[in-house]
């Protein structure tokens, strides 16, 4: 979820990935390609198998409550609720 919502900011970084560990230098493939990865090896890349009844207003308050901030790249609460979106997929 982090990795699409900040996309464009990191999108150098992810081309270098990309083109290290999966031979393709573009960010969109780099992020479905982890995602793959995880998949793969059994590790859920959405909040979805962990809550199923997720509540994006109760997680967005959490985080809030959490002081999720953003170590690299800072977040405000406008990038909290799009990187909440990307969390859970009915």
């Amino acid at each position: 979820a982090w990795m699409k919502h900040l996309k464009d900011k990191i999108r150098p970084r992810l081309e270098k990935l990309g083109k290290e560990v999966f031979g393709n230098a573009d960010a969109d493939e780099t992020i479905n390609n982890i995602s793959a990865f995880f998949t793969q090896i059994n590790c859920p890349v959405t909040i979805t198998p962990f809550c199923p009844s997720f509540n994006k207003k109760e997680y967005l308050e959490l985080m809030v409550k959490n002081k999720v901030s953003g170590m690299n790249h800072k977040l405000d609460p406008n990038d909290l609720e799009k990187i909440v979106s990307y969390m859970h997929i009915p």
